[in-house]
Parts: C-alpha cells; structure tokens; sequence
C-alpha cells in the first residue's frame, strides 16, 4: 500500500470511529478540532499546531505545547508546537532541553490522566535548573499529559498559566476538557499522524546510513528543525547569524539529499524523535 493510500485508509477509518458517532467524543466543539486534524493527517507540524492553537483558545490559557516523543529517550525538546497568547509577556520555550528521566517527567509518562503542577515554584519533582527555566519564561503552572494509543506512549502534551493570572488554581472544568480532548481526539489522531509521519519519506530508512555523514554541529541544528523551530529560532537559540543556519541547513539538505526545508522536517521527525 502506498503511503497515499495508507494515508486516506487512516483518515477514513478515524472519520468513521470519531465524527460517524454521536457519543464517541465528549466536548461537542472537539469535533471541529477533529475535523481538522484529520484534514492535515498528512502534515504533523500543521496538525501539532492547530492542536496547540485549538486548546489554548478553548481553555483560556497562555501557552499550549506538544510533540512527539517516547518515554525512552534522554531529552524531550518541548515546543515542537508551540501556541502562546499575545497579549501577555510569556517567552517561547522552543531550543530548551528537558531531562527525560527527571521525576517531574517520568510521573507525566506513567500516569493515564494529565498531571496537575500547581505551582512550579514549590513544586519539588522538577529539577532546580528545569523549574528556573520555566519561571523565567513566565510560566506560573502546568497541566501535562503523556499521549498514549494501542499502549504505546508517543507524545507529550501541555498546557500553561502564565505568573500574571491572579486565580485560585486551575478549574475544574479546564482539567476535565483537556482531558477529554485529549483522549477522544487528540491521541488517537496524533497516532496516527506520528504513524504516518514515518512514511512520508519513502527512503527514509535508507537515509539513516547517510544521516552519519552529518557534523555534531549539523546534528544538533537538525535537531531543532525538526522540533519545528524556524531559522530565525533556530538562530536565536544557537547565538548564530541567519545566514550561518540558512548554510548549515542547505548544508543537511545536500547531504540527505532532500529538496525542500518541509520535506526535511517531516524526514527528521521521524529519524531523530523516533
């Protein structure tokens, strides 16, 4: 089957298991969320964030983030998708590292239901240095959820107050949402997405000996690009020239024979966040 044709299989089948049932997803709006998704099956970095955008909005929060990732891997790289609000002073958390296995992170991956973190301030499972990196960007509190589907753990999902909203604590309404939203949609169609995604360069695993042929320094920036980040971020976050990464990139380009930065994207995603 071709990846064209697993593609339409997989939207069809979700199609017909999420908007063909009236009781299948919870939130009524969330099917227009679903609807979306599934229009962008193809596309993982467009479906990410319309996730990020959709939830921020819905539950009046500042920041939502997600991405692909396993429970296995030493560092998450959060903002893969990244939504945040205009109108208050919250810094991208794109480029940052994130120990896999520190306590916070692994409670977020063994729990089934998102995990509330009240205040990152007193909060003692996150590190020292994580907790101040978090503060700075103008994060007060945290609701974070592992995506799981057919047991296999493939994502992180969060979503962010900002140290300015004077509140009591999250709603109980916005846990239950995100909740439900994350379980009727957002999982099963990310699943499939991630899935997908491993396919849409049809010598990908070929590509993996050539992938070698990268610098340690060519790795790490195509290790951004493939958390999403633009040149711009990508210069910012290294401290380069635009024109430096605009280079390095044609540069991974050449060498894994892609012709296009969207291409590549998709190429890395499945080969680095695997």
């Amino acid at each position: 089957m071709s990846y064209e044709e697993s593609a339409f299989v997989a939207q069809q089948s979700l199609r017909h298991r999420l908007l063909d049932h009236r009781s299948r997803i919870r939130h009524g709006r969330a099917k227009d969320l679903a609807a979306h998704l599934l229009l962008l099956i193809e596309d993982n970095c467009a479906a990410w964030q319309k996730c990020a955008t959709w939830l921020r909005t819905e539950l009046k929060v500042e920041r939502v983030d997600g991405g692909f990732a396993c429970p296995q891997q030493a560092l998450y790289y959060p903002g893969q998708a990244e939504s945040t609000c205009d109108s208050c002073r919250i810094s991208t958390i794109r480029g940052i590292e994130v120990n896999n296995h520190s306590l916070a992170v692994r409670k977020i991956w063994a729990e089934s239901k998102p995990v509330v973190f009240s205040s990152l301030k007193t909060d003692t499972l996150f590190d020292s240095d994580l907790r101040r990196t978090f503060i700075t960007t103008g994060i007060e509190s945290k609701i974070a959820v592992s995506l799981k589907q057919a047991g296999h753990a493939f994502g992180l999902l969060c979503i962010d107050r900002a140290q300015s909203r004077h509140t009591s604590g999250w709603r109980q309404n916005q846990y239950d949402l995100f909740e439900s939203v994350v379980c009727d949609v957002v999982s099963p169609i990310m699943y499939q997405i991630h899935i997908l995604a491993r396919e849409t360069e049809p010598h990908a695993q070929s590509k993996s000996k050539e992938i070698a042929l990268l610098t340690p320094a060519e790795m790490e920036i195509a290790r951004l690009a493939s958390n999403g980040m633009s040149y711009k971020e990508i210069a910012k976050c290294k401290g380069r020239s635009f024109h430096t990464i605009d280079h390095q990139l044609r540069s991974i380009r050449r060498k894994l024979n892609v012709s296009s930065h969207a291409k590549l994207v998709k190429l890395l995603n499945g080969m680095i966040n695997d």
